[in-house]
């Protein structure tokens, strides 16, 4: 109804929340890195994926996917 605030906002909520899921459904992450790090005892491979090469040739994501290889390495094997 004209006025109702509320109304709005959960009309504007939904229709945020239908594009939103047709927008995640839509994309796809196609691009991205692998890296392998090996300590000399322990070794991990890691990929992350990104939509875009632009994202993969970042410095940032570089140092991003490093860092969680390096951290997957660093976690003991299990018993």
């Amino acid at each position: 109804e004209d006025g109702d605030m509320t109304a709005a906002f959960d009309w504007l909520r939904k229709r945020g929340a239908a594009k939103a899921s047709d927008l995640a459904e839509s994309r796809t992450a196609n691009e991205g890195l692998i890296c392998i790090v090996d300590n000399g005892f322990d070794a991990a491979i890691v990929s992350v994926r990104s939509e875009t090469d632009f994202v993969a040739r970042n410095e940032d994501f570089q140092g991003f996917v490093t860092s969680v290889a390096q951290a997957a390495a660093a976690v003991p094997p299990p018993p």
